[in-house]
């Protein structure tokens, strides 16, 4: 018996598959976290400073996180719903 069947003789494959898929929704989201702050704060001209963001500044990021997320869970719903046919 080797080590890795050992190891998983107490999880089941479905287990498996849940985690992974976790696993990979956890990726998906830092990477998706990852791109917003690249692309908002470039957009808003965010630069690093010690005295936080300006009011136009927030607001901008703000605006601009917004419409990331609506394209984001449009596109999550175009995905489900082209998976289903």
């Amino acid at each position: 018996m080797s080590g890795y069947s050992s190891y998983s003789a107490g999880v089941s494959p479905q287990d498996l598959q849940v985690e992974a898929q976790r696993m990979q929704y956890e990726a998906q989201m830092t990477q998706l976290m990852f791109k917003l702050h690249d692309q908002c704060w470039t957009k808003c001209g965010v630069v690093g400073n010690s005295t936080g963001l300006g009011s136009r500044e927030k607001s901008c990021v703000r605006q601009c996180t917004g419409r990331f997320f609506d394209v984001q869970k449009a596109l999550a719903s175009t995905l489900a719903d082209s998976m289903k046919e």
